[in-house]
């Protein structure tokens, strides 16, 4: 079970650094039209939302009392839903400002090689009590690697369609 996910960690952060890499600087932030996040923005989002993680992992944890996967396929068919748009919760919404590509790249891999860290060194069936998750409630570690795997696919569709309409001006 860990192995596999250790796996689709390398796997989803380096889809998500090929990406990053390919918007040209001037590019990466700027938004495809009004009202959309820039790449940078998507990027900088993804990193808000897996920075907490660790903390999570590493904080007060319990038993876990249910299958500990139970709600992975429920995070997969939340997050992998692409006609469904979703509101950021306002702690993990990106600034209107304008990013470093290679500083925010950095920080991603290195945000990735931390999670994977405290996944490998902790119970992946204990549940993390440090946050409860908006609509599953407390997840267990390994819960929390799925999050952090299927949140990341889904910006990598929304970077590469980004990609599209800032190519195709559309």
């Amino acid at each position: 079970m860990n192995k596999e996910l250790i796996t689709e960690l390398d796997d989803t952060a380096t889809a998500l650094t090929q990406v990053v890499s390919s918007f040209e600087p001037q590019a990466f932030n700027t938004a495809p039209f009004p009202g959309s996040w820039t790449p940078a923005q998507v990027a900088d989002h993804i990193l808000k939302s897996l920075s907490g993680i660790p903390e999570i992992i590493y904080g007060k944890t319990k038993s876990t009392q249910r299958v500990p996967n139970e709600k992975e396929e429920g995070i997969k068919s939340l997050f992998l839903n692409f006609d469904i748009k979703m509101q950021s919760p306002e702690f993990i919404l990106p600034e209107n400002k304008t990013y470093d590509k290679s500083r925010l790249l950095k920080a991603l891999q290195t945000v990735f090689a931390k999670i994977k860290d405290v996944i490998q060194m902790n119970d992946p069936e204990a549940t993390c009590l440090g946050f409860e998750f908006p609509g599953f409630g407390y997840l267990t570690v390994y819960e929390w690697g799925r999050f952090a795997v299927y949140h990341t696919q889904r910006h990598i569709h929304q970077l590469k369609n980004i990609r599209q309409k800032l190519i195709n001006g559309n």
